[in-house]
């Protein structure tokens, strides 16, 4: 190499040995801290109990999923929902896949399903054909590979008796496409464990609240989103007035309850988790661009809301999404460069320690 590394700069003394720089021990102090807080407020979060009586039952329950799948995975999901024995699951398709939905929901035979079309491919149009056709106090929306443990509805109406809830969800975990894990599942469940530590941190600090309320699975009032407002809204919403927004549907609805004074919640008993699925390949990749693209357009809708209204708790919220999720975000990134730094500085120290040698 022809250029040098300041003195000052490298982590390197002349002899080649490690030096430790105030900003390496500076980041390594900040995570240590935020690491402090974050699990503290992991392991102090209590779930609600979803044993003895409820104010809701599993026959307060409609189910609705938006689907273009009818393969196996989707069939074991339908029959672990109906194991929870919910007043009605809605399956909302387009009109393109009826024919083979329908074939694939005979197999069930089960009376309480119910199978209804979108003129057009689009989960939020789909969740609203569905949610439109709801007669039940409770709605739970769901992913169509996402499979339930016998106490996960018990679990999801206990975090809605509270009155002033209004949204709730449940630890999550992955299981593998196929018999073992492949490296891209592997990092989609570890990042999905992340995930449940910091909802649960994040509920503990601030009263219930999440950054944002998952939509593999997520139980609401039917009431907080029935509306002809809300149909609009959730169809028509766009990024700067032109860019319309077709997914981040969780996103959009858990901005949509807070801002209307509804509180969240998050149930992290290992009972009530559900199982789903991530990509077996490079494409889990562009999932977690756009998950990440997704929650940082309504971060930063949520931040200038709370601008705007105010008050400690919302405040209390913002700060804590970013330091329990995206300030997990930075630090990755922030490590990742900070380990090239320390590779092109070892390189450059290695060649001055040949040159002295010389």
């Amino acid at each position: 190499m022809t250029g040098k590394w300041p003195k000052e700069l490298s982590p390197f003394d002349k002899a080649g040995q490690a030096r430790n720089l105030p900003i390496g021990s500076a980041l390594r102090c900040l995570r240590l801290a935020r690491a402090c807080f974050e699990y503290y407020g992991f392991y102090r979060h209590k779930s609600r109990t979803y044993r003895g009586d409820r104010r809701y039952t599993s026959a307060d329950v409609t189910v609705v999923v938006p689907t273009i799948e009818s393969d196996e995975n989707f069939v074991n999901a339908v029959r672990s929902w109906i194991a929870c024995n919910p007043c009605r699951i809605i399956v909302v398709t387009t009109d393109a896949m009826m024919e083979p939905m329908r074939n694939t929901l005979a197999r069930l035979d089960d009376s309480n399903i119910s199978l209804r079309s979108a003129p057009k491919q689009g989960k939020r149009l789909q969740m609203v054909v569905g949610l439109k056709e709801v007669a039940t106090e409770i709605v739970v929306f769901v992913d169509d590979d996402v499979e339930w443990k016998p106490a996960t509805l018990e679990g999801l109406l206990a975090g809605l008796d509270d009155p002033q809830t209004g949204g709730v969800q449940t630890c999550q975990r992955v299981r593998p496409n196929h018999e073992t894990f492949t490296l891209w599942e592997m990092f989609g469940a570890a990042r999905l464990s992340q995930r449940n530590v910091y909802c649960a941190s994040s509920a503990f600090w601030n009263d219930g609240d999440v950054l944002n309320l998952s939509g593999r699975t997520t139980a609401y009032k039917t009431r907080c989103l029935q509306t002809p407002e809300f149909y609009e809204a959730f169809t028509q919403d766009y990024w700067r007035g032109k860019y319309h927004l077709k997914s981040g549907d969780d996103c959009f609805i858990t901005s949509w309850i807070r801002h209307r004074g509804w509180k969240t919640w998050y149930q992290g008993d290992k009972e009530v988790e559900v199982v789903t699925t991530m990509k077996a390949d490079r494409l889990y990749l562009n999932q977690l661009v756009r998950w990440s693209r997704n929650n940082a357009r309504y971060w930063w809708r949520d931040f200038r809301f709370v601008l705007r209204q105010g008050g400690t708790r919302n405040y209390r919220r913002v700060l804590l999404n970013w330091t329990t999720a995206y300030h997990t975000w930075f630090f990755s990134l922030v490590d990742f460069l900070y380990f090239c730094y320390l590779i092109l500085t070892f390189v450059s120290s290695s060649d001055s320690i040949k040159d002295d040698k010389a």
